[in-house]
């Protein structure tokens, strides 16, 4: 019995290390913007909400594991144009203030 709680515990241990979403444990506050924001994706992208402003996120791929509405606290600097483009996958508008890059999530 003491054996499988201590598997159980191990395990579930190793699962919550696994599962941390922070990209830098680390993330530097003095690069460009810092501070709380708000994940949003829709049909047009993904976004973060930084003090009442979406900005769109160009490399998007650091917050695929988070989910529409999600919080975090960012570091990220403009970014100018995206390279990946204004991908047409629906007909919604979308305003946003500008194109960020993010350099740390947590």
């Amino acid at each position: 019995m003491k054996k499988i709680l201590l598997s159980s515990c191990i395990l579930s241990f190793a699962f919550g290390i696994g599962c941390n979403k922070n990209n830098d444990p680390q993330c530097p506050e003095n690069i460009g913007y810092s501070g709380p924001v708000q994940v949003i994706k829709n049909c047009t992208g993904t976004y973060i909400r930084y003090l009442g402003k979406d900005y769109r996120v160009c490399n998007e791929e650091l917050l695929h594991y988070y989910a529409d509405g999600s919080r975090a606290t960012a570091s990220f600097s403009p970014a100018g144009d995206c390279s990946n483009g204004d991908r047409m996958i629906c007909y919604m508008y979308y305003p946003y203030e500008g194109t960020v890059n993010i350099s740390c999530i947590r």
